[in-house]
């Protein structure tokens, strides 16, 4: 908004407010003039009034000023407004130009393309990989037996209680191994145990799992089993 705008405001009522007190101390001084018959009483009665006209009258033209820059505002925003709208109008009618040939318009055909979906494989295409199910089948050092089942992503297994899969295993580190599970397969990964990890027997620090396999954390034993969804 045009700074003038809220100084002519403000400079109208002020002056307005002037010039009516300036009245109405001289109409004060009038009804002096009525009762004591004073001849100073008159004079500031009458420059008084004079004085409060012309106040008056420059508050009206402070106010008919700040009414016509309201106006010439308006009249830039509604002028701005519709070059905005004229804008748009040509950007509109560009992306719904036909195209060579008499074709239906580019945003048609791609409306379309979208509501038809991704084109259908090719025969010989292959199947993107089914999601793999895979399980442990554990042996704790007292012989207890359980099964866990895993999820996609890691787990991590050691005696920390932070870990996902706890062994009460003394040769265990806090955080022996983590596994990953993916739709590629599952991997193993020693994370620097002080005793390491056996894959069949063989110290590895880091492999990829087959069905069938036996990891070995000290004197935990796990059995591997993969399957596919």
């Amino acid at each position: 908004m045009n700074s003038r705008f809220p100084v002519l405001g403000i400079l109208a009522v002020i002056i307005r407010v002037a010039g009516w007190i300036v009245i109405a101390v001289s109409g004060i001084y009038m009804l002096k003039t009525l009762v004591d018959d004073t001849w100073w009483a008159y004079k500031i009665s009458a420059l008084g009034g004079g004085l409060g006209g012309v106040l008056v009258g420059l508050g009206e033209v402070a106010l008919a000023e700040m009414i016509c820059l309201a106006m010439s505002i308006e009249e830039n925003t509604h002028q701005a407004n519709n070059n905005l709208t004229s804008r748009l109008d040509v950007i509109i009618r560009l992306l719904n130009k036909e195209a060579p040939g008499g074709g239906q318009s580019a945003s048609l055909e791609a409306a379309q393309e979208l509501a038809a979906g991704p084109p259908p494989l090719p025969a010989n295409a292959s199947a993107p990989d089914a999601a793999l199910r895979a399980s442990l089948a554990v042996t704790l050092p007292d012989g207890q037996q359980l099964l866990h089942n895993l999820t996609p992503g890691e787990t991590t297994l050691g005696r920390a209680p932070n870990c996902d899969l706890i062994l009460n295993d003394s040769l265990a580190s806090r955080s022996h191994i983590r596994l990953t599970l993916d739709r590629q397969g599952l991997w193993v990964e020693d994370l620097g145990s002080h005793n390491g990890t056996l894959l069949n027997g063989t110290k590895v620090s880091r492999s990829q799992l087959q069905d069938g396999d036996r990891l070995t954390i000290g004197n935990t034993s796990l059995v591997v089993s993969l399957k596919s969804s």
